[in-house]
């Protein structure tokens, strides 16, 4: 159980940085840096899907 409640907790770190990623990308593109530009200042993978 202890396991599973660590490594829940360590997605959930991963995913919240993640999110906050793909708020900081889509402020950018706001604000207009093309995409590529934005992923690359994120620094987000390219196999994490920005679609809402």
């Amino acid at each position: 159980i202890e396991i599973g409640r660590s490594e829940g907790r360590t997605e959930g770190k991963i995913e919240g940085k993640i999110e906050g990623k793909i708020l900081v990308y889509r402020n950018l593109c706001r604000e207009g840096f093309d995409e590529k530009e934005a992923r690359r200042l994120t620094e987000l993978p390219e196999d994490v899907s920005l679609e809402q």
